[in-house]
């Protein structure tokens, strides 16, 4: 009987502690279903990068422009723009029948005027005040002794030594002395500043005869590329950018070809236009990667110039490109990446935050960190808002400041509508 009566109570027993585990077990797994699902991560010190696609172009680092000091009509060109060209290769040919060539006695006539202005501007600038200023300096001493000799007299006539006239009449004569310094040094003055008005004048002439000489010598240059039948042969290597039109009156100092001197990539430019915000990034990397994938071309631009003018919100950058055995093509679009490597303290996913505006360091941001307590069917998590400070912006990542007063802070990744301050949560583990 006994034995039976134990069996009984130990088979309650079991039951009852079966019936609590189905009943712990099915009200936790039915209140998770009504919960909001969500995943962490934790808050470590990581190292993660900010990327900026960058576009540009391949330029020429020089252009040879062709131009003449005078009107000339070419007739026509033997190359394109576009095209490849050596050295006494003919570009075109101009009429021999328009235009005037300047004399070579006008060359010489005014090297003779260059070398008399010269000349006489030297002259006026080795001439010295020094007699002007040493006279000024002894009428001062002369100044200097009429005073003392004043007051002496000022003591001998209230002392009734000396009479009101005498007084009166070196009074008299110190100011005149005062009158004939000032004059002295005004004098000087001028004489300075009309040197000055002459220096300025002589070297105003001087740059209009050598600007005068460099355009004639200039002309004779190109003409001295012109065969007789007025062909001009090239004075470079390089590839034709641009030609201007034959059949027209091509004015002085217009170019009438203009060639890029390219030979490999050391000779070209990485230029292009990104938003003026971005200053500070590209001037912080000082290089852009590139990815072609043909292995002889560039790997790289290091950055060599960025604008601090914004033209439209946008300032330019150029570079150099790194080693390469190919031929670049001017004009060549080219996609490359500037890279911003960050390894900071406060690191998380950049899911894990809502930015107050955008995303820029020193911007607010709020985060939702995962909260355990213990309850009734065991641990509960609840999530809880901080605001944080953006101290790094990466492609993924972002570094914060703000749950430092936290022990191991674990962030909610999978933001949504229903993720609130202090809405219990279920961990999706």
């Amino acid at each position: 009987m006994d034995n039976k009566l134990l069996k009984r109570i130990k088979n309650v027993v079991i039951s009852f502690f079966v019936i609590i585990f189905i009943l712990g077990f099915f009200s936790k797994s039915t209140i998770a279903l009504f919960l909001p699902k969500v995943q962490v991560a934790p808050v470590t010190k990581s190292a993660y990068s900010k990327t900026l696609d960058i576009e540009g172009s391949v330029v020429p680092k020089e252009v040879f422009k062709v131009r003449i000091n005078g009107d000339i009509i070419v007739d026509e060109f033997y190359v394109k723009a576009g095209q490849e060209i050596k050295r006494d290769q003919p570009v075109f040919k101009i009429d021999n029948s328009f235009g005037i060539r300047t004399s070579g006695q006008r060359l010489d006539d005014l090297k003779l005027s260059l070398d008399k202005n010269k000349q006489e501007l030297e002259k006026l600038i080795s001439e010295s005040y020094e007699s002007d200023e040493k006279n000024i300096e002894l009428f001062e001493e002369k100044l200097k002794l009429q005073k003392e000799e004043l007051e002496k007299l000022e003591e001998l006539y209230e002392n009734g030594a000396v009479a009101y006239s005498i007084l009166e009449q070196k009074k008299m004569e110190l100011t005149a002395s005062e009158l004939t310094l000032e004059i002295m040094k005004h004098e000087m003055e001028l004489k300075k500043s009309k040197k000055d008005m002459l220096v300025a004048e002589i070297q105003r002439d001087i740059k209009k005869i050598q600007d005068e000489i460099a355009s004639i010598e200039n002309q004779k240059k190109f003409y001295s590329r012109l065969g007789e039948d007025g062909i001009y042969f090239s004075e470079v290597d390089g590839i034709i950018l641009d030609i201007n039109t034959a059949g027209n009156i091509l004015s002085q100092d217009v170019s009438i070809v203009e060639i890029a001197l390219v030979d490999g990539f050391d000779s070209v430019l990485f230029e292009a236009l990104v938003t003026d915000e971005y200053y500070d990034f590209i001037n912080s990397t000082k290089r852009i990667e590139l990815n072609f994938e043909d292995k002889a071309m560039p790997k790289e631009v290091v950055v060599t110039s960025i604008s601090r003018i914004s033209e439209n919100n946008m300032i330019r950058v150029e570079g150099e490109f790194g080693r390469s055995t190919k031929e670049p093509i001017i004009g060549q679009r080219i996609r490359g990446k500037a890279v911003r490597n960050f390894n900071l303290e406060g690191t998380i996913p950049k899911d894990a935050i809502i930015p107050v505006g955008s995303f820029d360091i020193g911007n607010q941001g709020i985060v939702y960190i995962l909260e355990e307590k213990e309850g009734i069917l065991g641990t509960e998590y609840f999530a809880k808002q901080v605001n944080v400070t953006l101290t790094g912006v990466g492609d993924n990542n972002v570094s914060i400041t703000g749950l430092e007063g936290f022990t191991k802070p674990k962030v909610i990744t999978n933001l949504s509508y229903k993720i609130k301050d202090g809405v219990k949560v279920f961990l999706w583990k």
